[in-house]
């Protein structure tokens, strides 16, 4: 079979419905199973770029796809996207070119200033460099700086960030514009942050870093002036606890508490103290947070 390097659509594309490709001549482009990059550039439509709405590139990415040897698609930025995007996700188990499309599109839509509403890394996070993230796959993300809300979802019992990492996925996520949550999910975190080495444009923009460890069941804010992991008590948490423990209480007493919004900290898990003191991980760690109430 011959290899064909790249195919180059100017001005040629018309639409896609994930099987082929119409051109503007009226005729039809299908999958083409040696070809190993393909370029589409857009008209103009009066002094505006094109739109092409996400239905669309879901299509150009399918049919991509199966031309099952493309390593590269190029999208250039004459391509304008029609719609916001709800939710994006880069999983491990995508192929590099699923992962270099979703990339791509990202870009696009970072370009445009189109708002992304959610990012999600799921199993793909390797770790962050120079304030960017490099996925598992060896391919490297740069920060939309449209994004909304990025989660980090390792859900790897045991996963452990250093605060390094964790510091270096905020200066990550600190160069969007939009940012409003940074979100950890199932990894297992540093008890606390140094204040100091937190971006302070976090903290004038009030970004809310939120945590869910692994088999914990509850959520934990950062919070950004002192760096500790704080857990505010839901009123169904509060009533429960009131009950097994104080039967007696009386109501009034309980809704103080609530309104009062004493947090507990996280101060880790068996597995995390055992490293600390340099010894064997016990075999029935369950990762159950180990948590202390304190005063706010």
């Amino acid at each position: 079979m011959i290899t064909i390097a790249c195919l180059h659509l100017t001005m040629a594309f018309k639409e896609c419905d994930g099987y082929t490709i119409l051109l503007q001549s009226g005729l039809s482009l299908c999958p083409l199973v040696t070809l190993e990059k393909i370029h589409i550039e857009t008209e103009k439509e009066g002094n505006e770029p094109r739109t092409i709405s996400e239905i669309q590139l879901t299509n150009i990415f399918r049919f991509a796809l199966r031309c099952q040897s493309v390593k590269e698609l190029s999208l250039i930025i004459s391509i304008l996207l029609s719609h916001v995007f709800r939710r994006l996700q880069i999983w491990t188990k995508d192929s590099n070119l699923q992962q270099n499309c979703t990339l791509q599109l990202l870009k696009n839509a970072s370009n445009n200033d189109i708002p992304i509403f959610h990012l999600e890394l799921l199993q793909s996070f390797s770790k962050a460099d120079a304030g960017n993230i490099i996925l598992c796959s060896g391919l490297q993300l740069s920060c939309p700086v449209s994004l909304k809300k990025l989660s980090i979802d390792t859900y790897e019992e045991g996963r452990e960030l250093t605060e390094t990492e964790v510091v270096g996925i905020l200066m990550f996520a600190q160069q969007s514009q939009r940012l409003e949550e940074l979100m950890f999910l199932f990894c297992l975190l540093p008890p606390s942050i140094a204040v100091r080495i937190i971006p302070s444009i976090l903290k004038s923009r009030k970004v809310k870093v939120t945590w869910l460890p692994y088999d914990s069941g509850k959520i934990y804010d950062l919070n950004l002036e002192s760096g500790q992991w704080m857990h505010i008590p839901s009123l169904f948490e509060l009533k429960r606890k009131l009950i097994l423990d104080s039967p007696h209480n009386c109501w009034s007493d309980f809704v103080t508490s609530y309104w009062l919004g004493i947090p507990e900290v996280w101060q880790g898990t068996d597995c995390q103290k055992a490293r600390e003191r340099k010894l064997k991980v016990p075999d029935d760690d369950t990762l159950t947070p180990l948590l202390a109430a304190t005063s706010a």
